[in-house]
């Protein structure tokens, strides 16, 4: 989707109004894309979405960052082949808020391999297949064998928004999260995903400006 800069150039409209047809579009994308299932082999690795902190804590937990977690699916036989993925705002980095991302959008059975982080514990509880992986810690972390494409995929996000954006906060970054995974979960179609978008959009109930403000919060009612 183009950035509002440009976006309100092509239409001729003011900032707010670009702006408000983004986040609608946007919308549209993040309820059609909570409905994705991901199953076979998934990669799942949680980060940060803000500004540089050069003060106080670092790593999870840490202030002023907003934790997201990603998930990618690939194919249990060929691991090189990346399929399709999930991602989701946390409101913190407990279990909890995973355990709760996990219950939907996720066949039973499935194998996940995580970092081994503590939050993580409740998977084979769940009937999922864990596969926790010791990491090494900083920079080699990111170059783990079985975090290949879930970390290839977090460098993107990151260079997208930071390139397009600059900053995105917390209450809208579950949009643009999925306004990511949308084009990455059709990019062997791209033809199709004006159409399919125009198609989502007619199906979807109107949302008034006002409630963007507040419909990240309902979607994570939802969710929870």
């Amino acid at each position: 989707m183009r950035p509002l800069k440009e976006l309100k150039r092509q239409l001729g409209v003011h900032y707010e109004t670009a702006w408000a047809i983004k986040h609608k579009l946007m919308q549209v994308i993040l309820e059609r894309e909570a409905r994705t299932v991901l199953s076979g082999r998934i990669e799942v690795d949680g980060a940060y979405m803000g500004g540089e902190c050069h003060e106080g804590k670092r790593g999870r937990g840490a202030a002023g960052k907003t934790p997201f977690v990603v998930a990618v699916q690939t194919d249990p036989k060929k691991p090189a082949s990346v399929l399709r993925m999930r991602m989701q705002v946390l409101r913190n980095v407990g279990g909890k808020e995973r355990k709760a991302w996990f219950a939907g959008g996720f066949v039973k059975g499935t194998k996940i391999l995580t970092d081994g982080w503590k939050s993580y514990n409740f998977l084979e509880a769940a009937g999922f297949q864990h596969e926790p992986h010791a990491m090494p810690g900083g920079w080699r972390s990111a170059r783990h064998p079985a975090f290949r494409w879930v970390n290839t995929v977090l460098a993107n996000l990151k260079g997208n928004t930071i390139g397009v954006t600059r900053w995105v906060g917390k209450a809208h970054l579950d949009r643009y999260l999925a306004e990511f995974h949308f084009r990455f979960n059709r990019r062997f179609d791209l033809l199709s995903i004006l159409p399919r978008l125009l198609t989502m959009a007619v199906r979807t109930p109107a949302m008034p400006q006002p409630l963007l403000k507040i419909a990240w919060m309902e979607h994570r009612l939802v969710q929870a």
